[in-house]
């Protein structure tokens, strides 16, 4: 699984994975799920 989010800088993406990172399986699935997605199968 790919995710790709775009920051304005550097510290807002780290702040944005730290969080995300603190996150339990059920929540991180649940923020994938809501979020804009796109599949690279052929």
């Amino acid at each position: 699984m790919i995710h790709l989010e775009h920051f304005a800088t550097r510290s807002d993406a780290t702040k944005a994975e730290a969080a995300f990172k603190k996150l339990n399986r059920r929540q991180k699935e649940q923020y994938l799920k809501t979020t804009t997605s796109f599949s690279l199968e052929e």
